[in-house]
C-alpha cells in the first residue's frame, strides 16, 4: 500500500470525510452492478448439478470442477480455520447473488506496537450469501467472538468457489474493468492459502505514516484505520477504453 507522509493528524479529518462520500458513492454503484451480474458467477455454471438448488443444469466438466474444488478446499481449510477437508457430494445450495465487505489487512507498526485492521475504502472482498466478513472471521479466530463454523466454512468455500469460476469466466472480469474496477484474488498472510476474490476501484487510497496511524487510532478509540483517498486521485482517475484506445493512436 502507498504511504504519504505529509498526510497529518488535521489533514487526515478533512481527507477522511472526502474518502467515506466516494466509498459510499462507490460502494452503492458497485452493488448495482453485482446484481445484475450475479448469474454469470453463480455456482452451477461451475458445478451443476454436484451442487443444491433448485434449476437442473448439466455441465460435461462438472466432475472435473468438483475435483478441483475439493483439492483447492482441502489444501485451505485446515489452516488457521480448523476445518474438516471434505465437502458433501452434492454441495448445499448457495443463493446466488454477489455480496461484499470492506477489505481489511492486519497492519503492525515498525516499533512493533499493537497490530491494526487497516481497512482499504476503495476495494472490497466478493462472497456469496452465507460468509462473514475479513474482520468478524479474525475475531472468531483470535476467540474474540463466539465461533460459528458454518460462517467460517462458508467464507473458505464461497472463496475456493468463486476464484475458480472467475477464472473460468474472463468476461465478468472483463465488464467490471470496463467499469473502472478491478477483480482479483487476494491472499492474507494470517488467512494461510484460502483464495479471497476482491474487487477495487480504479481510485487509489494511501495511509500516512505510521505514528500518525497509531494516533489516529488511539485518538478515535479503535483499533482499526481506514485509509484514506489518494490526493488528486479523482483528476488522474483514468478511462480503461480511452486507454486502450489511445494506444493505437499514439
Amino acid at each position: 500500500m502507498t504511504e504519504d507522509a505529509g498526510i497529518t493528524l488535521d489533514r487526515l479529518r478533512d481527507l477522511r470525510r472526502v474518502t467515506r462520500a466516494v466509498s459510499d458513492e462507490l460502494d452503492r454503484e458497485l452493488k448495482g452492478y453485482l446484481e445484475t451480474l450475479s448469474q454469470v458467477v453463480r455456482p452451477k455454471r461451475l458445478l451443476g448439478d454436484l451442487i443444491g438448488g433448485e434449476s437442473t443444469e448439466n455441465y460435461p466438466d462438472s466432475e472435473k470442477a468438483f475435483n478441483e474444488l475439493l483439492e483447492l478446499y482441502r489444501r485451505v481449510s485446515e489452516r488457521p480455520f480448523r476445518l474438516r477437508p471434505v465437502l458433501p457430494k452434492p454441495i448445499p445450495a448457495i443463493r446466488v447473488r454477489l455480496e461484499i465487505y470492506p477489505w481489511e489487512e492486519i497492519w503492525h507498526p515498525p516499533d512493533g506496537g499493537r497490530g491494526l485492521a487497516v481497512v482499504a475504502p476503495f476495494a472490497w472482498t466478493l462472497t456469496y450469501p452465507g460468509a462473514c466478513s475479513l474482520r468478524d472471521l479474525r475475531r472468531m479466530l483470535a476467540g474474540e467472538e463466539a465461533r460459528d463454523d458454518v460462517k467460517i466454512q462458508q467464507f473458505v468455500l464461497n472463496g475456493c468457489i468463486l476464484h475458480l469460476l472467475i477464472e473460468r469466466t474472463p468476461g465478468f472480469a472483463a465488464i467490471l474493468g470496463g467499469l473502472r474496477y478491478v477483480v482479483e484474488t487476494r491472499h492474507a498472510p494470517d488467512l494461510g492459502e484460502v483464495p479471497i476474490p476482491v474487487v477495487r476501484s480504479l481510485i487509489g487510497s494511501v495511509r500516512p505514516a505510521p505514528q500518525v496511524m497509531v494516533d489516529a487510532a488511539a485518538y478515535a478509540g479503535q483499533d482499526q484505520f481506514e485509509e484514506v483517498v489518494a490526493p488528486n486521485a479523482l483528476e488522474s482517475l483514468v478511462d480503461p477504453l480511452r486507454a486502450r484506445l489511445q494506444k493505437h493512436t499514439s
